[in-house]
């Protein structure tokens, strides 16, 4: 799945000729959706997770066939967008699985070893995706349906994980629909209610977040400048971008996860994404530099190297605030910021690029929102936040 839609900005620009407006909505939009992660929590916050893989795995993943149909960018986007939506209750699922049968202790080799195995896979699958489209560029109709049986067996194979159960907690392995409704009624009335009970009164997770943010609104950016300068300023062929998004950024996750995953077992979430902040802030100004393909492949790794640390700090953070309690509603808060930064970053990050007529002001605005995170965290560090308890 990651291995295909990692192109999906460039099969919008180069095949389907999106305009800037087009392009935003393609990177944001399915961002965006993830602010309902929130919402998608509150209803499985204390119910059972399994059937969401399947339930929400089989509605998100196979819409994807729909690709199929999509001749313009307008409807390529839509679908993505719709997809990305409906898969977000799979992420606090997730976290909630990883919550549950893997301790502090192990958790982060764990993930770190996860990682490393997926980027291996996405290496492959994006040289010869990217070397396909050079060939022929209408083979993205027939790429996402693949992806999208791919993803729903990467779903149902989540959904035949047990959930370990907590000595003197009531067991969640019931029916989904049980006390569905109820939940659905109050999700409604108060959607985001949860999240912000949770970055009210736990300090620790508030500051988190707020280094999250600052790295956050860098990343999202960048996103629709990468792809709109490396094809209009360094003209990329698909399988050049192919080899900086998958072969190199993926090979430095590849290497980097386990260790950082081990690192992260040690020292905690905090510690971590402070590293990574500070990597990732010298990413586009070395991409602000190229003027070939070299230095591009060059800012990638750095890029990746950076990345490797971020997805451990972010997928791990959640859990470490949470503790004891079912990280759900810690995860939902923590993937509808993202969606937050998505509405902001994007279209801003574009608008800066048009507006100042390079791009060197978009990548040197988000330098300095990478080494803000990284400051929130050494300040987050420093107070105690990776200690195993709450910030004090």
């Amino acid at each position: 799945m990651l291995g295909v839609f990692i192109l999906n900005e460039y099969v919008a620009k180069k095949t389907l000729g999106a305009g800037d407006a087009i392009l935003t909505a393609l990177v944001i939009g399915p961002t965006a959706a993830l602010l309902f992660a929130a919402w998608w929590s509150g209803l499985l916050y204390r119910r059972e997770k399994s059937s969401t893989f399947l339930v929400f795995g089989m509605l998100g993943r196979l819409s994807l066939l729909l690709v199929a149909g999509a001749g313009s960018a307008v409807s390529f986007t839509a679908v993505i967008a719709v997809a990305t939506f409906l898969y977000g209750a799979i992420v606090p699922a997730a976290n909630a699985l990883l919550q549950r049968n893997f301790t502090a202790g192990e958790r982060g080799r764990v993930i770190g070893l996860g990682i490393a195995l997926q980027a291996l896979t996405v290496i492959a699958v994006s040289l010869l995706t990217g070397r396909l489209y050079d060939w022929r560029p209408e083979a993205y109709r027939l790429v996402y349906p693949a992806a999208a049986i791919c993803g729903f067996f990467s779903c149902l194979s989540l959904a035949r994980v047990r959930f370990r159960s907590r000595p003197g907690e009531p067991n969640e392995q019931r029916l989904f629909a049980a006390g569905l409704g109820t939940a659905l009624a109050a999700a409604l009335r108060r959607p985001f209610a949860g999240a912000f009970v949770l970055l009210r009164e736990d300090r620790g997770f508030r500051r988190y977040e707020m280094g999250f943010m600052a790295y956050g609104l860098a990343w999202m950016m960048l996103q629709p400048t990468i792809p709109v300068f490396l094809v209009e300023q360094l003209h990329v062929a698909y399988a050049e971008v192919a080899n900086a998004r998958g072969l190199i950024y993926f090979t430095m996750i590849a290497v980097l996860s386990h260790p950082f995953g081990r690192l992260l077992d040690r020292v905690g979430p905090i510690a971590v994404s402070r590293v990574a902040f500070t990597i990732l802030a010298l990413f586009p100004l070395l991409l602000a530099s190229a003027h070939g393909v070299g230095m591009a492949y060059f800012a990638f790794l750095v890029f990746g190297c950076g990345m490797a640390a971020v997805n451990l700090g972010w997928t791990t953070g959640p859990i470490h605030f949470a503790r004891d309690r079912d990280s759900a509603g810690y995860m939902g808060a923590h993937v509808a910021l993202v969606g937050v930064r998505a509405i902001i970053g994007g279209p801003f990050g574009i608008w800066l690029y048009r507006a100042s007529g390079s791009p060197l002001a978009t990548f040197a605005l988000a330098s300095a929102l990478f080494f803000i995170g990284s400051l929130i965290m050494t300040r987050g560090d420093r107070d105690g936040s990776c200690d195993g308890t709450r910030c004090r």
